[in-house]
């Protein structure tokens, strides 16, 4: 027979009741701090002075430094072109790139070699004229004299009534063309010089034609003056030349020239960091600065870095964007570039120039401490305090600020939201950590 006895599991419930309100009055409850579950955990650190160097940041294209145009000095029909003249081709130094037919220029040269030795036999004969004539008049004077002498022998005869008047007349004759004869001479010895002059002269321009005649054939041939890549091609072979077309232009890439537009901060900020400079002749010059630079460029995901030298200043300032120009040189040598690991810099392309001052001592914190244009310091009580600042410049360490801030202060790291000036504040519990 089977007993029911429900009553039985009353006594044991109100057992466990008992023993829960025991546990519950005799618990240790931990004694809680007001004060730290309000503050706020910060991580930070000491301010301290470094030395920083402001690095500026600019953007422009590259363009070679010596850019050379065929200009046609002469003209006529094209009878050769460099199989190899085409755009975007390397060519060395001393290639015959195009070639004028010269047939008139070297006719015009043989005409100004006929002159010129024309002119020359024409001064040569005058001055063998010059001296023929100085022996001629000098003969002529000793006759002039014997027939004067002879006059006057024959007046003494005349007056001894020994000769006629007839033959007294005839002498005196004698001694008037003579006379003539002298004066010719010397009249045309007069004039000798200034002949001389005009033949010189004279042979002056024949030299000059020679030397235009020359210069307009050599003018024919197009050489390449330096080693250099073909940019442009505007001439086809049995094509005229026009005078003063452009039918070649080729650039010199041992030297490439980056145009980059700078912010004004970023300039005085560059400038500023140089602590002595004086220019012996009285007149600035940015490229005795020598700031530390670079050009850089990133092509399929690769960053591509020359060394560059800060050579000139624009000479203008852009007030809209408020920018100055500055023009940065990288010297590179194709022939021994490895083109498999660096590109050559050409025409166009689009570069970063990161140019570097002089480092001087400046408050420099990480990034993350910057809440727009304040910081966070924590003071001696452990209290927030909000100090606005003034961002100087960027670098590599950090970002340079001044303001109301000195050595030792604790800067904090992390940020608040939201941030109360006042705000209690605590830092983490090594023992916890």
């Amino acid at each position: 027979m089977q007993l029911n006895k429900p009553w039985l599991i009353f006594p044991g419930i109100a057992i466990g009741v008992f023993f829960l309100v025991l546990a519950i009055a005799t618990k240790e409850v931990a004694p809680v701090n007001a004060q730290h579950q309000s503050s706020r955990l910060v991580e930070v650190v000491g301010l301290e002075q470094q030395a920083a160097a402001p690095i500026a940041v600019a953007y422009g294209r590259v363009e070679p430094k010596t850019s050379w145009e065929a200009v046609a000095e002469v003209t006529g029909s094209l009878v050769y072109r460099h199989p190899l003249l085409e755009e975007g081709r390397f060519l060395p130094k001393g290639t015959l790139l195009l070639k004028i037919d010269p047939l008139e220029y070297s006719l015009k040269l043989v005409q100004a070699e006929a002159n010129l030795n024309a002119s020359k036999t024409q001064l040569a004969r005058l001055n063998q004229e010059e001296t023929n004539l100085k022996v001629s008049l000098d003969i002529e004077r000793q006759r002039a004299l014997l027939v004067d002498e002879e006059y006057k022998r024959k007046q003494k005869l005349k007056a001894q009534n020994l000769i006629s008047s007839s033959e007294l007349e005839n002498q005196k004759q004698n001694v008037l063309i003579q006379n003539n004869v002298v004066q010719e001479l010397e009249n045309a010895l007069q004039l000798i010089p200034d002949d001389r002059r005009v033949a010189e002269a004279q042979l002056a321009v024949e030299e000059a034609k020679l030397e235009d005649a020359q210069r307009q054939l050599s003018k024919t041939e197009i050489v390449l003056p330096f080693d250099a890549k073909i940019a442009e091609v505007n001439i086809e072979t049995e094509q005229v030349v026009n005078l003063q077309s452009v039918m070649v232009v080729a650039q010199k890439l041992d030297v490439m020239v980056a145009d980059v537009q700078l912010s004004l901060n970023d300039m005085r900020h560059l400038v500023s960091s140089v602590q002595h400079y004086q220019n012996a002749l009285g007149l600035p010059s940015i490229d005795e600065l020598e700031f530390e630079a670079s050009v850089s460029l990133v092509a399929s995901g690769i960053e591509y870095r020359w060394p560059a030298t800060v050579t000139r200043v624009a000479e203008s300032v852009s007030v809209e964007q408020a920018t100055v120009g500055m023009f940065l040189e990288v010297a590179q040598n194709i022939a021994e570039m490895d083109l498999a690991q660096q590109i050559p810099l050409t025409k166009g392309m689009y570069v970063q120039a990161t140019i570097k001052g002089y480092p001087q001592q400046h408050y420099v914190v990480p990034e993350r401490a910057l809440h727009g244009s304040s910081i966070y310091l924590m003071d001696d009580q452990e209290k927030l305090r909000i100090i606005p600042i003034t961002v100087l410049f960027r670098t590599e360490q950090g970002v340079a600020i001044s303001g109301e801030i000195s050595s030792g202060q604790k800067l904090i790291l992390n940020d608040l939201i939201p941030a109360v000036e006042g705000m209690s504040l605590r830092l983490e519990d090594p023992t916890n950590a």
